[in-house]
């Protein structure tokens, strides 16, 4: 008798077919991520397919001051600049909200990325999910007047750092924790 399979919470492991993601099982580590535990600090040389909390992506500014410009949750991967040829990265990705998922060296994961299959296919649509939003997002922010409190279509924006998880948060923690 066939032991039962392995069911992901990742989105992106998770839609993936039987015979890609058996052939990616052996090099999946399981990892357990606390709060602020740093998965990329400049280089790539792990990618981490979060199965429950949130992982930041935050720049340094010249006057030492650091803004938060992503957020990753069970519906990607961090470390995807790996897949783009970049060996470095600006800035730091660190855990926000606790969780676990599956750590796979950077370097496989661009092998895999670069064979055909639904792997690729669902990196490259979450790679263009980012771009689409980041673009949608900007110009939203920039017609809006300098505020802590606005009004879009009749929705209250917060500004800063709230927004963005308001927005991202609720779409990707797994079991619906709250920040920590």
């Amino acid at each position: 008798m066939n032991p039962p399979a392995k069911t992901y919470k990742n989105r992106v492991l998770a839609a993936l077919p039987k015979a890609e993601i058996e052939r990616l099982r052996p090099h999946l580590s399981p990892v357990t991520l606390k709060l602020r535990t740093q998965l990329l600090d400049g280089r790539a040389d792990y990618a981490y397919f979060l199965e429950e909390g949130l992982a930041s992506v935050v720049l340094t500014l010249a006057n030492g001051a650091t803004v938060e410009v992503g957020v990753i949750g069970i519906d990607g991967v961090v470390g995807l600049p790996v897949l783009l040829g970049a060996k470095t990265m600006p800035g730091e990705t660190f855990i926000q909200v606790q969780g676990s998922g599956y750590r796979m060296d950077a370097k496989r994961l661009r092998s895999e990325f670069e064979r055909e299959g639904q792997l690729r296919s669902h990196l490259q649509k979450y790679l263009l999910g980012i771009e689409f939003t980041g673009h949608n997002l900007a110009r939203i922010c920039a017609l809006l007047p300098p505020s802590s409190d606005r009004q879009v279509w009749g929705w209250h924006i917060p500004s800063g750092r709230t927004n963005r998880w308001t927005r991202s948060g609720h779409l990707r923690w797994s079991d619906g924790r709250k920040e920590a």
